[in-house]
């Protein structure tokens, strides 16, 4: 009886010491994830995006600058939002976290705000709702399957930077649509569009260019 009392205790001992080093992963796991996060924050406000390719569907992307999205709440931007969608109420649809960058897309020396929509309501396997307003939050362009980055490229059409769009999903082979200015608005919908050709050196930024998780963006009121 004594005998087995030894090896219960020791059975007890073992599992107590491995529950222990479980623990003890599982807290240095969490403290390395925010250790992450916190450089990842760092790097935002320093300006600086990682990204690990500068090759994108056959395209050159080598002198692209990326611009990560802005995280400070903006209330004007979110009362443009509801404008374009009465309708959506969060109780009834579900959230919808905004993200945006602000750029002077016609060289008025006024920024633009282009604004991309993430949420049950307002996106899908496609992509996300985009939306495009002038320097005084008035819609210029409503956009479907919205994929991030989105690149703003040198190259102008009726004085306007050309937009360049990544399609994929729903079956159709990946590429980069090319969105042009016809003088009031762009294209809604990127997959109907020319592709950019394969081999085309890209000049510009990319917009809203840092990873989109469960946790980032910003939420609409």
């Amino acid at each position: 009886m004594n005998i087995k009392k030894f090896v219960s205790a020791l059975v007890i001992m073992s599992c107590v010491a491995g529950l222990s080093a479980c623990t003890e992963a599982v807290s240095n796991t969490e403290q390395n994830q925010v250790e992450v996060e916190q450089s990842q924050d760092v790097q935002l406000k320093n300006g600086q995006v990682d990204n690990d390719t500068n090759q994108s569907d056959g395209l050159d992307l080598s002198d692209v600058k990326y611009v990560g999205y802005e995280t400070t709440k903006d209330e004007k931007l979110e009362e443009a939002i509801h404008k374009t969608m009465p309708e959506y109420d969060k109780e009834t649809f579900g959230p919808v976290k905004y993200y945006y960058n602000k750029v002077d897309l016609n060289g008025d020396k006024k920024e633009e705000i282009f604004t991309v929509l993430y949420g049950s309501y307002v996106s899908g396997s496609g992509g996300g709702t985009g939306l495009l307003f002038d320097n005084n939050y008035n819609l210029v362009t409503r956009f479907s399957l919205v994929r991030t980055p989105i690149i703003i490229s040198d190259n102008k059409t009726n004085g306007w930077n050309d937009i360049l769009m990544h399609v994929s999903g729903g079956g159709v082979e990946s590429f980069y649509a090319q969105m042009k200015f016809d003088g009031k608005t762009y294209p809604s919908n990127p997959s109907v569009q020319s592709e950019v050709k394969p081999g085309t050196k890209v000049q510009g930024k990319a917009i809203i260019a840092n990873e989109i998780t469960f946790n980032t963006g910003i939420e609409l009121n």
